[in-house]
Formats: C-alpha cells, sequence, structure tokens
C-alpha cells in the first residue's frame, strides 16, 4: 500500500473479482497470456484463494481475483476502527 501511495497518492490500490465460478488454474494461465502475471497468490483461513496480477503498468491499479467456497464464513474481526457498525 506504501508503495503505491508514494508512486500514485490517493487511489485505487486493486480490484477485485471472483470470474464467475471460472477455473482457478484458467483464470491464472488467461491473466498470464495477457502479459499479467501473478505477483502473488495464496490461500486465506486455508480456504480463500486469491492471486494479485501486475497490471498496474496497463490500467493504473493491480487486478485480484479470489474464490470464496460455498459456506465460507467470515470471522469476526479482532478490533473495530474506529468501532464497530452500528446494531442492524
Amino acid at each position: 500500500m506504501r508503495e503505491f501511495l508514494d508512486a500514485h497518492g490517493e487511489g485505487i490500490h486493486h480490484i477485485a473479482f471472483d470470474c464467475n465460478g471460472a477455473p482457478w488454474d484458467q483464470r491464472i494461465a488467461e491473466f498470464a497470456r495477457r502479459g499479467f502475471p501473478a505477483t502473488q497468490s495464496g490461500r486465506w483461513r486455508g480456504e480463500n484463494s486469491f492471486s494479485f496480477f501486475d497490471t498496474e503498468a496497463a490500467t493504473s491499479t493491480c487486478f485480484e481475483t479470489y474464490h470464496f467456497p460455498d459456506g465460507f464464513d467470515f470471522p469476526e474481526p479482532e478490533e473495530w476502527y474506529p468501532g464497530p457498525p452500528p446494531a442492524a
């Protein structure tokens, strides 16, 4: 984030999307085929796959694809800043 702010100032750091359920390997291969290699990939909580691509020069931002499996539950945050959201 700091590198982005230093290079561009405030703005959109990255755009994330799930590719309508396209197979994971296909997503990665299609970005590479178009000249955008993955720069960071992993799995959050051992379930949610994510990958960032080197799209900044072409789009002025970074693209990310992700996949949340069916039934994935977000954990409760450890902290809220500046405070918890209002009760529903």
